[in-house]
């Protein structure tokens, strides 16, 4: 038998063949073996050889990669400097003064009664709430009596020192002592009434009640009414996921729970308020005193009010993003509600 035709993949069909061609087996067999060596090492360069991947690119693949790349080099050149540019004509801040006012007792006691509501007018000087404090009318009402006890003792001897000149002398002496004795009970009336005056509170000013915090019977402290919250609801606004701008200064809180206070009394005093700016150190030296710029509180809905840098404080503070200045920025312009204190803002320094 001779092989024909032989296949050199592995596994390839051998055709053979008998007869006439056997004949010839002598004189080939040198050659066929020659062939058959040779199927057997292009097989082993099969298995033993890595596999390689090759790829020719024309011109067109070319260039165009090149133009890619180009442009993606042009646009980082171009937008990256205006990002930075941005950022540092963009600052953030919080809202530190906007003429509102909290109120509270001056010592721990119970609310007798809250004498206004939200939204409600006051002038100066109006009792706004009231601390229970029951023997203090008794003592302000003894303190009277005997003051005027005292003046009616004194109109007395004075009458006597005219009708019997006789006796003018010790009339004086005792209208001297009973002089004595009043400038004592209205001292002690003074000091009833300051302690009085603490289980009040008091409108320092004209104004429009914001708040009214608390009831009647419900225990306060000198920080106001006893509110126990959770940290994560009393978290601010929602800190975006990145941001190129600087983080004011945070603080820390160690647990889940803490004890919080509600002013009794919140009173809206003037519609004025200004924002305090955090500036990063690479930004500080180019911004100036007296440079306009635009202030928005989101969660105001105030956005672009016109306002000034006030005065950039030499003593920089501590944030998680490094030391931070504070700049003070004058809002120029009224807005129909001010914010509250510690919102966010948003500064825009003009170009």
């Amino acid at each position: 038998m001779a092989i024909k035709n032989a296949d050199p993949r592995p596994g390839g069909p051998v055709i053979t063949t008998d007869g006439a061609d056997g004949a010839s087996g002598g004189d080939l067999g040198s050659e066929e073996r020659g062939t058959a060596a040779t199927a057997a090492a292009r097989r082993r360069s099969l298995i033993y050889r890595p596999y390689r991947i090759g790829r020719n690119w024309s011109a067109t693949q070319v260039l165009s990669g090149l133009l890619i790349a180009g442009v993606c080099v042009v646009g980082v050149i171009w937008y990256v400097p205006r990002v930075m540019s941005t950022d540092r004509r963009s600052l953030t801040g919080s809202v530190t003064s906007n003429g509102v006012l909290t109120l509270n007792f001056q010592n721990s006691g119970v609310i007798s009664v809250i004498k206004v509501q939200p939204n409600e007018a006051v002038h100066k000087g109006q009792v706004l709430a009231v601390e229970y404090a029951p023997t203090m009318g008794a003592v302000i009402a003894a303190d009277n009596a005997a003051i005027s006890a005292v003046q009616t003792k004194i109109a007395e001897l004075k009458s006597n020192a005219v009708t019997y000149p006789l006796y003018a002398a010790e009339d004086q002496a005792e209208i001297a002592s009973q002089n004595a004795d009043m400038a004592t009970d209205e001292a002690r009336l003074d000091s009833d009434r300051v302690k009085l005056a603490e289980t009040e509170i008091i409108a320092p000013s004209d104004g429009v009640v914001v708040a009214a915090n608390g009831q009647a019977g419900e225990s306060v402290t000198s920080s106001g009414i006893r509110n126990y919250q959770s940290s994560a609801q009393t978290q601010g606004s929602q800190e975006p996921a990145f941001s190129l701008l600087p983080e004011g200064p945070q603080s820390s809180s160690h647990s889940s729970t803490f004890q919080a206070s509600l002013p009794v009394i919140t009173l809206r005093v003037s519609s004025a308020w200004s924002v305090v700016a955090y500036i990063g150190e690479t930004s500080v030296s180019s911004i100036k005193s007296g440079e306009p710029v635009t202030v928005s509180v989101p969660a105001a809905g105030i956005k672009d009010v016109p306002g000034l840098i006030q005065q950039v404080l030499p003593d920089p503070v501590e944030s998680s993003s490094g030391p931070l200045y504070e700049a003070m920025v004058t809002i120029t312009s009224s807005v129909a509600s001010p914010p509250l204190n510690e919102m966010a803002a948003n500064i825009e320094l003009s170009s």
